[in-house]
């Protein structure tokens, strides 16, 4: 039985001889990363139909003449933390960018809602095909919302949830996980007789608006939850005013420590600045392990110190990565994610486990240099 000849796939590189221009031209004009006349990129593009050249993904978006954007909304605060989120958005960015991916990320002013519609209704009138926006309490997001709503656009939530919106689905953090993990370890320390403070700062204190913006009601529904199950072990809020000076927040805090007795006190602050824990660890006497929810390299001189016994992570890069991930399959596929939900866990980070953190900067540095 004669054998059958296959005809060869034509490549890059046979289309390049054909045109009589250079491997590289075609390259560009595939993935987009150079300038190549529309002229000539009508011809690459006519050419490869009339070989019958079978593109990969990339070479399909330049056949199709496809581009799509995707963006991503944040506060800018705190800044080191939107700064990793940037970090994880960048990875997939770069790779997508071949694929007629544009990718933007907007880090709004805290608390400018007017400035948060302005770039939406830029975005959307610019040609957004999908977004992800995060929960931040700070704006009216009632407002965010409806505009998104509004325009049809598909969209998620990332870091803070907004499970009663119109979003597909979720990419961060479950608060009340954090809430028990940290109950948890301050119990390893002090034993099932311990008694954790929570302390919740100003912007912390419940208020109307969307559910999942309250998220200090959650992480401290889950130290509760943590210590109801734990018979002795039990958890005290203390709340940090808004006209209250950082000292005098230490003071009670110190205040509430005395009352508790001869009983061991953790503390756990799911929220404080930069500048504020520099008073409050100045102010604060020793009266137990404490842990913060917020990593970042200011925190990590409170490690080292041993004031600040662990601190949450919450995998900034991940969420980022995760999150604009998701905003691509949803343009790809033209319809929703497999999943209502991709939670990414929490960890704690102490003294002597704190370099990990810069593993995830490992891709993204080796990436930068390519």
């Amino acid at each position: 039985m004669p054998s059958r000849t296959r005809k060869p796939r034509p490549t890059q590189k046979q289309i390049a001889h054909d045109l009589g221009i250079s491997v590289m031209t075609v390259q560009r004009a595939i993935h987009g990363t150079g300038y190549v006349s529309a002229e000539l990129r009508t011809q690459i593009t006519e050419y490869m139909k009339r070989v019958d050249y079978r593109p990969d993904r990339a070479a399909r978006s330049l056949v199709k003449g496809s581009h799509r954007t995707v963006a991503l909304f944040s506060t800018d605060e705190p800044r080191s933390f939107w700064t990793d989120v940037a970090r994880g958005i960048d990875l997939v960015a770069h790779e997508i960018v071949h694929f007629g991916f544009a990718v933007d990320y907007h880090r709004v002013p805290h608390g400018n809602t007017t400035a948060y519609l302005r770039v939406l209704d830029r975005s959307i009138r610019a040609g957004l095909d999908a977004a992800a926006v995060v929960n931040n309490s700070e704006f009216d997001m009632d407002r965010v919302f409806r505009k998104l709503d509004g325009s049809g656009i598909p969209y998620i939530t990332l870091n803070i949830d907004a499970p009663e919106t119109g979003r597909l689905c979720f990419v961060g953090p479950d608060y009340v996980r954090e809430g028990r993990i940290v109950a948890h370890h301050l119990r390893q320390i002090m034993g099932t007789r311990g008694h954790v403070i929570v302390v919740t700062g100003p912007e912390q204190v419940p208020r109307p608006g969307l559910s999942g913006a309250q998220i200090e009601v959650d992480r401290i529904r889950g130290v509760r939850d943590y210590c109801a199950e734990v018979r002795g072990y039990s958890d005290h809020e203390l709340v940090w005013t808004p006209n209250s000076r950082v000292d005098q927040v230490a003071e009670r805090i110190a205040t509430a420590a005395k009352a508790i007795g001869r009983r061991p006190v953790g503390i756990y602050i799911p929220h404080v600045e930069p500048n504020d824990a520099d008073v409050l660890f100045q102010s604060l006497p020793d009266v137990g392990p404490v842990v913060l929810s917020y990593f970042s390299s200011h925190t990590t001189r409170y490690l080292d110190s041993g004031r600040v016994s662990a601190v949450v992570y919450q995998d900034p890069v991940l969420q980022g990565y995760l999150a604009t991930r998701v905003l691509e399959h949803i343009v790809e596929s033209g319809g929703p994610p497999p999943s209502r939900e991709y939670i990414i866990q929490q960890s704690l980070i102490n003294k002597e486990n704190a370099a990990v953190v810069d593993n995830l900067f490992l891709v993204q540095n080796l990436r930068s240099r390519t």
